[in-house]
């Protein structure tokens, strides 16, 4: 048989012929989610109603086409204001792809960015009593 070896009475099939590895686009679009999330003054668009009243912090949205190995995603996300945009945004699509990549041997060739929000960083203000 090509592609088999015997080992004592049983017998294995090489590696590169067991089978194969399927993922589906939900398991990519949450690495893409997990790998934004990981990048500084990036965050999750909005959060629901249901999330401020259980306090959960809500995922960021990918959409993804995936053909094979190759990947187009497009992730909504809002930036902490005063952030620089287009370096943050950059850092993003470099982050993203290469963590999706790097997970699910999967080439990123289009990365979408739609910044929804800015978030302002809001402080309590001190009160002189």
């Amino acid at each position: 048989m090509a592609g088999t070896e015997v080992v004592g009475t049983a017998i294995t099939a090489d590696p590169a012929v067991r089978g194969r590895t399927v993922l589906l686009d939900r398991v990519v679009e949450k690495t893409a989610a997990a790998a934004a999330a990981e990048v500084e003054h990036v965050h999750a668009a909005g959060r629901g109603a249901v999330g401020q009243l259980l306090g959960t912090r809500p995922a960021i949205a990918v959409q993804s086409a995936i053909d094979g190995h190759l990947a187009q995603l497009s992730l909504e996300v809002e930036i902490d204001y005063p952030a620089p945009l287009r370096q943050v945004t950059r850092h993003l699509r470099e982050h993203v792809s290469d963590r999706v990549l790097e997970l699910c041997s999967i080439t990123v060739t289009d990365l979408d960015v739609h910044v929804v929000a800015l978030r302002q960083q809001t402080r309590p203000e001190r009160r002189v009593q």
